[in-house]
């Protein structure tokens, strides 16, 4: 059981070590909240706006199609739909 536990505290140590650089290289501190403070993301950036969601539900008032809707504002139709309903 502790050769177990070994492994992955060593796995844990191998998993921050490829994480910090990610961190130093948006300029975030490793430790500590400052980068929601900075309001910086570390995720993936939200593709659409408000904009975009009041483009979608005037076109579905228009009873066009999601993919329509989709390929009108260059968005997955699945974004599209989330934004419809």
């Amino acid at each position: 059981m502790s050769i177990l536990a070994t492994i992955a505290k060593q796995e844990r140590i191998r998993l921050s070590e490829r994480v910090k650089p990610g961190f130093t290289r948006k300029g975030l501190e490793v430790r500590g909240y400052t980068q929601r403070l900075e309001g910086k993301r570390l995720s993936w950036r939200q593709v659409w706006t408000d904009a975009y969601a009041l483009k979608a539900k005037k076109l579905s008032g228009q009873d066009k199609s999601i993919r329509y809707i989709a390929a009108e504002l260059g968005l997955s139709h699945g974004t599209a739909q989330r934004l419809v309903i």
